[in-house]
């Protein structure tokens, strides 16, 4: 492998801490001006890229970031309940009226799964506020993983999905729709 010139050496240093190659450019003492052609033609010299991908491994085997372990917290996250760390129900008090009550689950009796999806929690005047993880991002993390953002081997037709207002499709006179073809 070529060796790293010492401003290439302090560039990947730099793409480290954020994955921003124009950023790192700059921080690493190349021209502000040039900075984004010169991260972008640094990402793609194959000393440097290799640099870059043996240092991410030699960090994710210190910090123990491996793959079970990242998916077991994605799907932590995509899988999260909020009815894990709070329950609220309603009731008729005695004079008729319906209340709401929510009862948190103390920190000490949730599960490690419930705790991780728990991005907040802190007092305000009117109560505790206690903010989720968003799960969206988990979710597809997590699907893209599994393939589930892949057609099915089983499906020979893709699945179409049809969303009109008005009328449903058969009861428009043809004409009426871009496409629909009178039935014979």
């Amino acid at each position: 492998m070529m060796e790293l010139t010492p401003k290439q050496a302090r560039f990947v240093g730099e793409f480290l801490l954020d994955f921003n190659a124009t950023q790192a450019a700059v921080r690493a003492g190349y021209s502000a001006k040039t900075a984004r052609a010169i991260g972008a033609e640094n990402l793609t010299k194959p000393h440097i890229s290799e640099e870059i991908a043996r240092r991410t491994k030699e960090t994710g085997k210190r910090l123990e970031a491996t793959r079970e372990r990242v998916l077991e917290e994605l799907t932590r996250l995509a899988l999260s309940d909020i009815r894990d760390v709070a329950t609220w129900k309603t009731e008729a008090g005695a004079d008729g009226v319906e209340r709401s009550t929510i009862r948190l689950v103390d920190s000490d009796e949730i599960s490690d799964a419930a705790a991780a999806a728990i991005s907040e929690v802190r007092q305000t005047r009117e109560g505790v506020v206690v903010r989720m993880r968003e799960k969206l991002p988990a979710l597809l993390g997590l699907a893209k993983h599994l393939g589930l953002d892949q057609p099915d081997e089983e499906d020979e037709q893709p699945r179409r999905i049809e969303i009109y207002w008005g009328p449903p499709r058969e009861l428009r006179p043809p004409g009426d729709v871009p496409g629909l073809e009178a039935a014979a």
